[in-house]
């Protein structure tokens, strides 16, 4: 098989790492510094999570928490959150071998992702 010279790869979230235990933990982590620095109860806090999240479903900002956490009157989180949930990545089954793959048969390989470089590093 001749090798190409650019293969890109478009990371959809499941495609190369599992992070559903990730972004329940980011949301976790979230929730908490709303009820702290909200001072409300917890179905407060999600409510205003939730909120904010039902009122952007339609929108870019969608995936932007640090949108969210202007909406709900917090400081930006987005960065913290995602350094303290760090540890619930995981590779998706079989994404070693994609990936191995397209080295194999790439001269060079781009991943493309909506994620921000900080957490793609």
């Amino acid at each position: 098989m001749t090798k190409s010279r650019l293969t890109v790869l478009i990371d959809l979230d499941g495609v190369l790492i599992d992070n559903i235990a990730f972004e329940e933990s980011v949301t976790r982590f979230i929730v908490d510094r709303i009820l702290v620095l909200k001072s409300v109860p917890r179905h407060r806090a999600v409510t205003l999570w939730e909120e904010s999240l039902s009122r952007e479903r339609d929108s870019v900002k969608w995936y932007d928490y640090d949108h969210h956490c202007s909406n709900v009157g917090i400081p930006a989180l987005s960065m913290e959150a995602h350094q303290q949930s760090v540890g619930r990545l995981r590779q998706v089954p079989g994404a070693r071998g994609t990936w191995d793959l397209l080295i194999k048969y790439s001269d060079e390989v781009c991943v493309v992702s909506e994620a921000p470089r900080w957490v793609m590093e």
